[in-house]
């Protein structure tokens, strides 16, 4: 008997056993697959590479390999599919929400908003779902984990990176018509003196908000256009989309220093009317101090990008 330690391409007796369980697995599993989820040709002649691998001892730190590929891949979709049962029982919830404020709403006891919202959020729920399983498809055709750069590639044609662009924008838009809702509600109130004027301009900052979103995900969908059509490098995809980026973030950063701002400006009104304490007040101006900065930081970032941008 030979005193030389065995060779490390040479599939141990352990491997052996835990490659034949993936095999049969893998062979049950195809044949529980309905027709909309059969195993592709390459799938197939994979499992059988693997089960050839077994059989004649051969090829072990390649099945090796693969193996380790499939069960990364297993746990991916396992990871998700746990998700989506879980954003599926929130899914359930938001359509009995929904249903509930639609009843509430043809029966002159809610207000339009309340539909609206919940309406919205059902959108959101299902946009959840519908992500996860855009993730989950894509995990089972590249055995790995999803992209949403917009540079990266197709999947066999498919663009998983703007079908999820597409779901997002999709469920922003509803929650826009919500917060228009509100926005309008927020100003009839004013008018009326049943709003504060704060109110009023959180319902206009809220809605402001959500607009920037909504641009935000239109420029990331033409920016995945461009770098399809123009066959633009990953760095330049990045450098556009570090500029559109920090624009939204400054047109936000500008609407919660005008909130604070307003905020502050009320807590000191309050404080000479004895309604607000000194330290009410205090919080008030350190989130306006908080704010600006945020503000300026943002602005000096953006100042030297579009100088880094001009240099050739």
């Amino acid at each position: 008997m030979s005193d030389q330690p065995e060779s490390i391409h040479t599939p141990s007796p352990e491997f052996r056993a835990s490659l034949e369980e993936d095999v049969v697995r893998v062979f049950h599993e195809a044949r529980s697959m309905n027709d909309a989820r059969r195993p592709t040709r390459r799938s197939l002649r994979m499992t059988l590479a693997l089960a050839a691998g077994l059989l004649l001892g051969v090829g072990g730190q390649f099945a090796a390999g693969q193996v380790q590929k499939a069960r990364e891949k297993s746990e991916q979709e396992a990871i998700i599919e746990a998700k989506r049962n879980l954003v599926a029982v929130r899914l359930e919830l938001a359509r009995a929400d929904a249903a509930l404020a639609q009843k509430r709403f043809d029966a002159g006891v809610t207000a339009r908003t309340a539909l609206l919202t919940a309406q919205s959020q059902l959108q959101s729920a299902e946009g959840a779902v519908a992500r996860l399983n855009l993730d989950l498809a894509e995990v089972r055709a590249t055995s790995a984990s999803p992209r949403d750069e917009l540079w990266a590639p197709l999947v066999d044609g498919r663009d998983f990176v703007k079908e999820r662009l597409t779901i997002d924008a999709s469920a922003t838009q509803q929650r826009l018509r919500a917060l228009e809702s509100g926005a309008d509600e927020a100003e009839r109130g004013f008018r009326v003196g049943s709003v504060s004027t704060l109110a009023r301009s959180e319902a206009v900052a809220g809605l402001e908000q959500a607009r920037s979103e909504m641009n935000l995900l239109a420029q990331k969908l033409t920016l995945r256009r461009q770098f399809l059509e123009e066959h633009l490098a990953p760095e330049e995809i990045t450098r556009r989309f570090q500029r559109v980026e920090l624009v939204d973030q400054l047109q936000r950063a500008e609407t919660r220093l005008r909130l604070a701002e307003e905020r502050a400006t009320l807590a000191r009104k309050n404080q000479g009317a004895g309604t607000t304490s000194d330290i009410d007040l205090m919080r008030a101006q350190l989130e306006v101090a908080e704010r600006s900065l945020e503000r300026a930081q943002l602005a000096r970032q953006l100042q030297q990008l579009e100088v880094v941008n001009k240099k050739p």
